[in-house]
């Protein structure tokens, strides 16, 4: 990588390893995740439900998540932002979706009713830039669902990304250690990073 580009992803990753470390509070939503997803009002609608491939999970050293476990991918209308749905989750039931907190949520459903789901234990990642999970996933779930490839041009379009994780009891304080998030981070930046230093 060329020393400029370097140079353009290192305060990226220090502002990311601090988010690491603020983020291990149980269900804290970050600053940064407050102005991508709550403060921006509109709905995150449904584009495909599927089971979280092998592949991914080795590409992106993702161990928060195994193959096979249930993913969602959401957008906005306005493809501001995209949303991973990450791990079993009643959140995968909802067509339509209004972030509250990081475990809070209202589930709405095609007919307009309203549901608000309080999940017990869930984690955030919040990416002020394009990141390419999103579009994999995307396309890997088309695929599995034997769906039309065409909104892989919207995802492609969206401008941040948003990676969220539904937990068991008790297990993120278990399972998201500093250097688990920080290994996913940095895989994230280095697969992002033509986003990153374009």
């Amino acid at each position: 990588m060329e020393l400029y580009k370097l140079h353009s992803i290192v305060p990226i990753l220090l502002s990311l390893l601090f988010l690491i470390v603020v983020q291990m509070e149980h269900n804290f939503l970050p600053e940064r995740c407050v102005k991508i997803v709550k403060n921006h009002t509109e709905l995150l609608h449904r584009k495909c439900q599927g089971k979280f491939p092998l592949w991914a999970a080795t590409k992106y050293q993702d161990t928060l998540i195994e193959s096979g476990e249930p993913m969602g991918i959401y957008m906005v209308d306005s493809l501001h932002h995209v949303v991973l749905i990450l791990k079993s989750s009643p959140l995968l039931d909802c067509p339509i979706l209004e972030f509250v907190e990081v475990n809070v949520l209202n589930c709405i459903d095609e007919n307009g009713g309203n549901n608000t789901i309080t999940l017990s234990s869930a984690s955030i990642f919040c990416f002020p830039f394009h990141i390419q999970m999103p579009d994999d996933l995307l396309k890997d779930c088309l695929e599995q669902n034997d769906m039309d490839s065409d909104i892989i041009n919207d995802v492609l379009k969206t401008k941040m990304g948003v990676v969220h994780y539904t937990f068991e009891e008790n297990r993120a304080t278990v399972e998201l250690t500093a250097s688990k998030g920080l290994v996913f981070l940095l895989w994230i930046i280095i697969f992002s990073h033509k986003f990153i230093c374009s």
